[in-house]
């Protein structure tokens, strides 16, 4: 049997107030983080390319799971030792894809396996274009490779 506070007492609300507190302070940490991170999107098949090397810009489109990857290449971003895997991804299906995701594996000047870096898009419309920035985190590489782009859902 349940027993109630007698008159006059009341239940303790804190562990419900100090749970929807952490409630509001995660969906708003939430919110705040996705207003600032920075969202990578389709861009129109007739945008620029990346400004490419003349050699990476001469090498044949790579043509997978009814994807398209030009050339792509290391690229520090401008005041920043930041390291990018950048090109672009054609959509070359009919239909509009979910979840794609490009991995590259990344190579040092000895030819060492380093690890990968990865980019991601939710969508990307039939025939269109998506302009990749796959972060390199390990500092020693000098290469990468494709290893796969695929839809992911």
């Amino acid at each position: 049997m349940t027993r109630l506070p007698a008159a006059g007492r009341s239940l303790t609300l804190r562990p419900l107030v100090f749970g929807g507190g952490a409630l509001i302070v995660a969906v708003s940490l939430l919110l705040l983080i996705l207003r600032v991170l920075p969202a990578t999107k389709a861009v129109p098949a007739s945008a620029s390319t990346t400004n490419l090397s003349p050699a990476v810009a001469a090498m044949p489109n790579i043509v997978t799971n009814q994807f398209s990857v030009s050339p792509f290449q290391l690229q520090k971003a401008a005041g920043s030792s930041i390291v990018h895997v950048v090109g672009r991804a054609k959509n070359l299906s009919d239909r509009e894809r979910f979840g794609v995701r490009v991995v590259f594996g990344l190579w040092d000047a000895n030819g060492k396996r380093l690890g990968e870096a990865s980019d991601y898009v939710a969508t990307l419309p039939a025939g269109a274009n998506w302009k990749f920035e796959a972060m390199v985190l390990e500092s020693k590489t000098s290469d990468a490779t494709l290893e796969s782009i695929q839809e992911t859902k």
